[in-house]
């Protein structure tokens, strides 16, 4: 076992390292978005705040001796499902692996979505990460809209309409 520690991202909050090192496998603590450079959080918003983050997380790994493109699961949390689509686009323009650059379906579908609902609906990654799908909270009167432009980018019948239930769950036994 091997304790993960570089002085280029924030020290640990408390009583654990970095990252540890067992084997091949690295266990990173999590993050905020302190700057290493003046020990506070500068960023005022979730996209300044998630880069800051990602940089934070690329120089534990390079201290580690990995990268991005050795990540195999990662978890956020985040407080509103807004902040989830803003800070799901910029982790995917973070570490997008560089090995297909022109794959960046993703964040074009996140970036797409923001433009379009602006401030009045809401979107984030689905499917645990980079299952390749976003969800969306669309406005019935820009719903027309949004489909046509996903559509235009992606393809006829790659944007699929759900509807919320007037209940609760149901038991599906």
């Amino acid at each position: 076992m091997e304790t993960i520690y570089t002085k280029t991202a924030p020290d640990a909050i408390g009583p654990y390292s970095q990252a540890i090192k067992v084997g091949n496998t690295l266990y990173s603590s999590g993050q905020i978005a302190i700057n290493p450079a003046t020990g506070k959080v500068e960023a005022t918003d979730i996209e300044g705040q998630s880069r800051q983050v990602m940089q934070n997380l690329a120089e534990v790994l390079k201290a580690a001796g990995a990268s991005f493109d050795n990540v195999v699961k990662t978890t956020c949390f985040l407080a509103d499902i807004n902040a989830s689509g803003r800070s799901s686009f910029m982790y995917n323009q973070n570490v997008f692996t560089t090995k297909n650059p022109t794959d960046q379906r993703l964040s074009l579908a996140l970036a797409i979505s923001g433009q379009v609902l602006g401030d009045r609906g809401a979107y984030r990654v689905h499917g645990g990460g980079f299952a390749g799908t976003i969800q969306a909270f669309v406005p019935n009167d820009l719903l027309e809209q949004y489909r046509t432009v996903l559509e235009g980018v992606f393809g006829e019948g790659t944007c699929h309409v759900l509807q919320v239930r007037p209940v609760g769950g149901a038991c599906l036994a």
